[in-house]
């Protein structure tokens, strides 16, 4: 018998493949397929999730090979580190938390478009995708009025099978048109955005972002950014109607928001998994993989491993120590982490704030999943109130 395929699917929009838990307690590192068609091991235990992703013998570009992407951060040090190092000076914390008054703005306004677009209403497509793309636009600068071109031009690029590939390809080559012409705008007339601190950071050795990785780095972030935050936001909405005394906690006391946004991240996590490939032979637990072989690391099934949050299966919002890996870990860690915790809260803290009796407005099994895309969440979320 071969190699299953990978990803896995969901038994439903709200349940984590049945083989995580499988494999975990029987075979912690399996072979898997791509949807390439490649061979790969695949790791579900949360301490060799952990370990493969901050171990520097694992990389994200095959041992030997010239990087293809030397103008992103999506290479190995020290390249990475560079980048890294500059790009985060644009995401200081300070600067993360005079995003929020905006933030709560839109959340505030997104939350009134769906009060006056029902009961019922479809909450992901009124409020947790243009939640997510207000924000990330928002972040960068862009004008409001082209928030509908980068919807699409995301969804498209991160397609596995929803669009063609021409129409794949037409995405990106519009992305890269446009995110030219903001850089050009932004260098020329720089805001208080993150695209125009991007411009403006540099080392004391003069060093800063050229071209290229600027036009990389704008259009990672909106991708990345958009379609993670707007899918979590689904499923996190849907993880707390299916448990509404904790939906009720939050409405009486919005304090307690923070810490159910980490639970969230947890229990909600995508199910796609992060890719390293092993720059020499490592082991693994008990296999040992060999250099140049593709390893894939799938946070969302280290957050559910019995053996690091135990009862993993049940959301609980008081967990403590929740060191979930929603957000990565080492040194490729999500570096938008701070501000995708601000929308969700922001998000949450609305949402809760202004439907106090908030409710789904379908049985959960007739939710549709999004397919043919990279992210697995509800496509569709029907609320009444």
């Amino acid at each position: 018998m071969g190699a299953p395929p990978f990803p896995f699917a969901r038994p439903s929009v709200t349940e984590p493949p049945v083989e995580y838990a499988r494999l975990r307690a029987q075979e912690p590192v399996s072979r898997v397929t791509t949807n390439s068609g490649e061979p790969a091991w695949l790791v579900t235990r949360y301490d060799d999730i952990r370990f493969v992703l901050s171990d520097l013998r694992f990389g994200v570009r095959a041992p030997g090979a010239a990087a293809a992407t030397e103008d992103s951060l999506f290479q190995d040090p020290p390249g990475h580190t560079r980048l890294r190092r500059l790009v985060s000076k644009a995401f200081t914390v300070r600067g993360v938390e005079a995003l929020r008054p905006k933030v709560q703005d839109l959340a505030k306004r997104l939350a009134g478009d769906l009060a006056a677009a029902g009961p019922p209403a479809d909450l992901v497509e009124i409020f947790a995708f243009p939640m997510s793309i207000g924000v990330i636009t928002e972040l960068l600068g862009v004008p409001v009025v082209d928030q509908a071109d980068f919807r699409r031009w995301s969804e498209a690029i991160l397609s596995l099978d929803a669009f063609s590939q021409e129409e794949v390809m037409a995405a990106g080559k519009s992305l890269d048109e446009y995110c030219a012409g903001l850089i050009a705008d932004k260098q020329r007339n720089p805001g208080p955005d993150l695209l125009s601190d991007l411009i403006s950071v540099r080392e004391e050795d003069n060093d800063r972002l050229n071209e290229r990785e600027l036009l990389t780095m704008a259009e990672s972030i909106l991708i990345a950014g958009y379609v993670t935050a707007g899918n979590t936001i689904g499923l996190g909405a849907l993880t707390l109607l299916t448990h509404p005394q904790d939906y009720q906690d939050l409405v009486d006391d919005p304090s307690l928001v923070p810490g159910a946004i980490e639970e969230i991240l947890r229990y909600a996590s995508e199910i796609g998994g992060l890719v390293r490939i092993a720059q020499e032979d490592v082991r693994v637990g008990e296999v040992l993989i060999k250099a140049g072989d593709t390893v894939i690391a799938p946070p969302a099934c280290a957050n559910r491993d019995e053996q690091r949050f135990p009862d993993s299966e049940r959301f609980d919002r008081t967990r403590p120590a929740n060191l979930h890996l929603a957000f990565g870990h080492g040194v490729h860690h999500c570096l938008g982490a701070a501000v995708g915790r601000l929308e969700l809260q922001e998000a949450f803290t609305a949402l809760t704030q202004t439907f106090p009796t908030l409710r789904l407005a379908v049985p959960v099994a007739e939710l549709p999943q999004r397919a043919g895309l990279l992210d697995q969440g509800p496509s569709a979320l029907p609320v009444a109130w």
